[in-house]
């Protein structure tokens, strides 16, 4: 998809965003009735029990691009995993990030590689060298990652880190019609769920967070390596930094399809401060699947 219309999907949901306030003071729905049309056009009823999604990403992180493989495990409530794979076509030079959450656990760890790993800092500096507090920032981190998703995906919630959902209004745009709502949670959790008046799908989740940062701390365009004292370097000057500010931050969901029953995206979007900077393409679905044992456990 191109960035021409990368933009104009952003445009058209500022767009929607701006309009809430007028669209909002007329006499909305019951909330009850509205979110039940979403939950019914998705056809994520008790029956739904987890997801599988896999398919590839796209990134952009700098000035450099980045492409691999994306798999996604759900079990409903509290079991969630995303695998990112990155690298070549040599397996040995492959990285592979675990990012997620068991209940209250959360899920965090590295394999491969080949030296060339990314480094993402999103938490306060020094969380790093505490292990209570980097645990409890990878938790909060995951815990709002799966409840985001659930949002946007079935607008559904989990039993640790549960969601309410109001509807706030309906949201205007040259391109159509929007109800909306508004999700909060735990810990100050807030976003802004979209959904089409038409056919009662998920549009978009928009909200505000700390936008991580990641920077390469592998190979350079010569190939060769950073000496150790570079990288320390590298994360020092980082954690001086500190945490970026508060950016906004939209996840677009398109191009739905069933999948034994149940409507899902094949495209997700991840825009910040107007700019898509990932995107995935989900190519496998897989309702209620059966995952092996220990897929939750601690990478």
């Amino acid at each position: 998809m191109t960035n021409a219309l990368f933009r104009s999907l952003i445009a058209a949901c500022a767009a929607l965003s701006v309009l809430l306030p007028a669209a909002a003071a007329a006499e909305p729905p019951a909330a009850p009735e509205a979110l039940a049309a979403v939950h019914k056009a998705i056809g994520a009823g008790p029956s739904l029990g987890s997801l599988s999604l896999e398919g590839t990403t796209r990134r952009v992180i700098g000035d450099r691009e980045m492409s691999g493989g994306l798999e996604i495990a759900i079990e409903l409530p509290d079991r969630f995993l995303r695998v990112d794979e990155m690298g070549g076509a040599d397996p040995g030079a492959r990285m592979r990030r675990y990012t997620g959450v068991n209940g209250t656990e959360p899920l965090d760890g590295m394999s491969g590689g080949g030296g060339g790993m990314f480094v993402r800092m999103a938490g306060p500096p020094g969380a790093e060298q505490d292990p209570e507090r980097m645990k409890a920032m990878q938790l909060r981190r995951a815990q709002r990652e799966y409840a985001r998703l659930l949002a946007v995906l079935i607008a559904g919630s989990s039993q640790s880190f549960p969601l309410e959902y109001r509807y706030i209004g309906e949201a205007v745009s040259d391109d159509g019609k929007a109800h909306v709502f508004e999700v909060t949670g735990p810990d100050g959790f807030s976003a802004q769920l979209f959904t089409d008046q038409a056919t009662h799908l998920p549009l978009m989740l928009a909200f505000k967070d700390v936008a991580p940062v990641m920077r390469a701390m592998g190979p350079g365009p010569g190939g060769q390596r950073p000496s150790r004292e570079e990288m320390e370097r590298r994360v020092k000057e980082m954690q001086a930094a500190g945490p970026p500010p508060l950016s906004d931050i939209q996840l677009f969901v398109s191009d739905h399809r069933e999948v034994d029953g149940v409507m899902l995206p094949t495209r997700v979007r991840r825009a910040v401060n107007g700019e898509v900077n990932e995107e995935w393409e989900l190519t496998g679905i897989e309702v209620n699947p059966r995952f092996k044992a220990g897929t939750f456990s601690k990478k």
